[in-house]
């Protein structure tokens, strides 16, 4: 069987130009692959639902944990609090 994340590199590198050039800090993808292993049932329903508000709300709920997970990531990089 081969490890999810075998997969996902491929896939950011194809999906965001420059992503393969400039590479994903290990650090940052390892708390990636945390943050969608753990994302509530809920989410995952509804970032597939056909209803555009149910869609819409988890669209939201996402980026907002992404951008903690960035914003805390370059906190921490920069000498910052996150």
């Amino acid at each position: 069987m081969v490890p999810v994340e075998a997969d996902v590199q491929p896939a950011v590198a194809a999906a965001v130009p420059g992503c393969e050039e400039r590479g994903m800090p290990q650090d940052m993808d390892s708390q990636l692959t945390a943050l969608l292993r753990r994302l509530p049932d809920w989410m995952r329903r509804d970032i597939a639902a056909i209803d555009p508000a149910r869609r819409e709300r988890a669209e939201e709920a996402l980026h907002a944990m992404l951008l903690a997970l960035i914003q805390g990531t370059a906190g921490s990089v920069s000498g910052q609090d996150g």
